[in-house]
């Protein structure tokens, strides 16, 4: 079996305007086909960026989109023909100059969160009416407010370190998809194990088992239970070329987990044996560039 890995940066770098002095790393086996970008976007006062989070998704007709998110909102991109992507809509945040914003689809529904401070909000829109346009349903910090990533298993949505709204701060919270424009809580994690640290950064999730990238306190894997309460299966916290733990990805027979540390720089990408969740362990591990630092994760398999 082979295992092709793929960093969701390089499709960022494609899409989006790079600053003159960001540090830019050779490309292999990629071809830029063109570049998209607003002049007008607003700069954020951290780090000093314009685009961030980045999803795609392709409608019933055989359209692709683009969806990326911005320091002032999210930009719906049409790159059926890659040479020439076409804006088709965009949706501007609840707060502007933003750092952070995450973005999944389900059905026809698009969900985007920010971890960026207050004002900010969760926000849903439908997609169906693309490439016209797209019609925001739900926008508000009733629910929470802040999020610093999102998941979505089958119908459920999963959120990592929710912060504000009625659900207060919490470390990841799993919500009902039943009605995609109305999300509903399940549960939160607190509710059965406390995390050290307290935060989930980033999580990976297949048949309700989750795979969650809990920063410096390593990964955490748990199963969320038929009655909706999480079962803690076991973590792996000491682990060769340890940082923080950011992200990760399973291969399609379930055996080996792809993780990346995103701090500090140059870390390896680790394979981990995860067929045994009482006796988990580093099998392999490699980088890329030794100066570049591998951020998200997505496998694709080759046989």
């Amino acid at each position: 079996m082979k295992i092709k890995i793929t960093l969701i940066s390089f499709i960022a770098l494609m899409l989006t305007n790079v600053n003159a002095d960001a540090q830019v790393y050779d490309s292999l086996n990629i071809s830029m086909y063109s570049r998209w970008y607003n002049p007008f976007e607003s700069t954020a006062t951290s780090y000093g960026i314009k685009y961030n989070g980045i999803w795609g998704w392709n409608d019933n007709l055989g359209n692709e989109y683009a969806i990326l998110g911005s320091s002032s909102g999210t930009y719906f991109i049409n790159v059926t023909n890659p040479s020439i992507p076409v804006l088709c809509d965009s949706v501007p945040g609840r707060r502007n100059n933003c750092i952070w914003r995450e973005i999944k689809t389900y059905q026809n529904y698009c969900y985007m969160v920010s971890d960026d401070p207050a004002p900010n909000s969760f926000q849903i829109v439908d997609l169906s009416f693309l490439p016209d346009s797209v019609h925001v349903v739900y926008d508000s910090n009733v629910l929470f407010e802040r999020c610093h990533t999102i998941y979505i298993d089958g119908d459920k949505l999963y959120g990592g370190t929710v912060r504000g709204g009625s659900i207060g701060n919490v470390s990841m919270a799993v919500f009902s998809l039943a009605n995609p424009a109305n999300p509903v809580l399940l549960r939160t994690v607190n509710q059965d194990f406390s995390i050290p640290g307290g935060s989930v950064h980033d999580m990976f999730v297949r048949n309700d088992t989750i795979y969650a990238s809990c920063g410096t306190s390593g990964l955490y894997i748990f199963k969320l239970l038929a009655n909706n309460h999480f079962s803690f299966l076991n973590s792996l916290v000491t682990y060769i070329d340890q940082g923080y733990n950011h992200s990760s990805a399973l291969t399609d027979d379930g055996n080996y987990l792809v993780m990346t540390d995103e701090v500090p720089t140059g870390l390896d990408i680790k394979i981990v044996d995860v067929s045994n969740f009482a006796n988990m362990t580093v099998v392999s591990n490699f980088h890329s560039d030794p100066n570049a630092t591998a951020h998200n994760p997505f496998i694709n398999q080759i046989p």
